[in-house]
């Protein structure tokens, strides 16, 4: 037995495909972003903001591996609504 695929399949992988890659790009920005910020904090005696921004490295680093949208992404782009 052969295995067949539709077109509707092969849409489902493709946007999925490029899902993947929008978030393993977004993941790059924030990773940026994430350790540039937590760098001037730490300069500015900023504990908080450190934190805060070693969390969204952390997420990017993340986003950049699975090729998924973190949850916090989601929520602060309304995807998902934040919850409690």
């Amino acid at each position: 037995m052969s295995s067949t695929s539709t077109t509707g399949d092969k849409f489902k992988e493709g946007a999925s495909g490029l899902k993947g890659l929008a978030a393993a790009v977004h993941g790059v920005g924030e990773e940026i972003r994430g350790t540039v910020n937590s760098s001037i904090d730490r300069a500015a005696d900023e504990p908080t903001g450190v934190v805060k921004n070693d969390a969204i490295a952390k997420q990017g680093r993340q986003e950049t591996e699975t090729g998924s949208f973190s949850e916090a992404t989601k929520v602060r782009e309304g995807v998902h609504p934040k919850r409690l």
